[in-house]
């Protein structure tokens, strides 16, 4: 009996001389408003503060959203053409100080509009819309009021987003060293950090018959989130303390024998 109480107050004290757990926490970057592509700004991130803990994985997930129209017109006179546009912007937000030029996270907002015929060329001008033979297929908001007429198509912004996470343990991982993330997103006391991020338009329309006449602008906007996993310090109580409940256990033990005697 006496060998069972003093491996339990043993326990007690391994336990809480041990203790640690894995936590996260999350931080919101600034947002960059929607402008036209090709741009370059920068979003802020919030460091991981060291004294928290250890830091064992970053994850970062870029948010972003397209909009913006193609402009296209069948200039053939003897071939009916059939036009579907691709609205897409390729956001990519980099690293800085020892990961710049980096890619840390790339997302890239799509949308495959509905395909429309385009008659003859009847010798409008480009871009005169409402004709037969012209078009303008838009997605989100046309910098240019659309003329009611045949072929017109407008849809909503397109969003997505994207995830990429860098952990410890995992040396190399898609290029990129955990030290190298572990020593630019980590600081005693945080503070922050400017990371590069691009928008690049790559908007276009494929066209089956005739010939185009084509003109295409693409806005978008970004902002990211990050989230750090980190493991706690060990909790160490004073050797008095420890003492102290491993004497309480031996006590408890003790008193439940003399009941039963």
């Amino acid at each position: 009996m006496k060998m069972k109480l003093v491996a339990a107050a043993i326990g007690v004290m391994a336990l809480a001389s041990t203790a640690a757990n894995a936590n996260t926490i999350s931080y919101t970057s600034n947002t960059i408003a929607s402008a036209v592509n090709n741009w370059t700004n920068n979003l802020t991130l919030t460091k991981f503060d060291s004294n928290l803990g250890t830091l064992t994985s970053v994850s970062f997930t870029l948010f972003g959203n397209a909009s913006g129209y193609v402009y296209v017109q069948n200039i053939n006179t003897t071939v009916t053409a059939t036009v579907t546009p691709t609205l897409s912007s390729q956001i990519t937000m980099s690293g800085s100080g020892s990961l710049a030029g980096v890619n840390l996270v790339v997302t890239t907002p799509t949308y495959v509009g509905p395909s429309t015929s385009l008659a003859l060329y009847q010798g409008h001008g480009v871009g005169v819309y409402g004709y037969s033979d012209s078009a303008q297929l838009a997605v989100g908001t046309p910098a240019t009021p659309v003329t009611p007429g045949v072929n017109v198509t407008q849809v909503g912004v397109q969003s997505a987003n994207t995830t990429q996470a860098y952990y410890s343990g995992a040396p190399g991982l898609n290029g990129i060293l955990w030290s190298a993330v572990a020593s630019n997103f980590s600081a005693v006391g945080g503070g922050s950090i400017l990371l590069p991020t691009t928008g690049n338009g790559l908007t276009t329309a494929n066209m089956s018959g005739g010939t185009q006449n084509l003109g295409t602008q693409t806005n978008s906007g970004a902002y990211a989130t990050v989230t750090y996993t980190y493991s706690l310090p060990a909790i160490v109580p004073e050797p008095g303390t420890l003492l102290l409940m491993g004497l309480g256990v031996v006590g408890m033990g003790f008193a439940a024998s003399r009941r039963k005697a």
